[in-house]
């Protein structure tokens, strides 16, 4: 979000997150949790569904904000919560798997 935000101002960057929260919402059950984790991240808890289920709802997130050039605009890291483990164990593993994707484009700011 840093790049939209020094490139195209404040506004577009909270422009680009409502975007990535308009493609999210109708992917997701409407009681699984979505939160902002920090500047440009989102945390999405979902109960009672495989890795692979997962995975499908957020490449149709992904393909609800590619670019015009048919790029993705977003890196999605899956964790698993394991037995006896807590949350921040969890949230730990979806980062390292974040991390090791590597750098996306930042969603593109609104075309006028």
């Amino acid at each position: 979000m840093e790049s939209i935000n020094d490139t195209d101002g404040h506004h577009a960057g909270d422009a680009a997150l409502e975007r990535a929260m308009i493609a999210i919402r109708p992917r997701v059950r409407s009681y699984d949790l979505v939160v902002r984790g920090g500047d440009d991240e989102f945390l999405c808890a979902m109960c009672g569904v495989t890795i692979e289920e997962a995975r499908r709802r957020f490449e149709a997130v992904q393909e609800a904000l590619a670019g015009p050039d048919g790029r993705r605009a977003l890196r999605v890291g899956f964790g698993v919560l394991q037995p006896r483990a807590d949350a921040s164990e969890l949230i730990a593993r979806a980062d390292a798997a974040l991390q090791a994707i590597g750098e996306a484009r930042p969603i593109a700011p609104p075309r006028r």
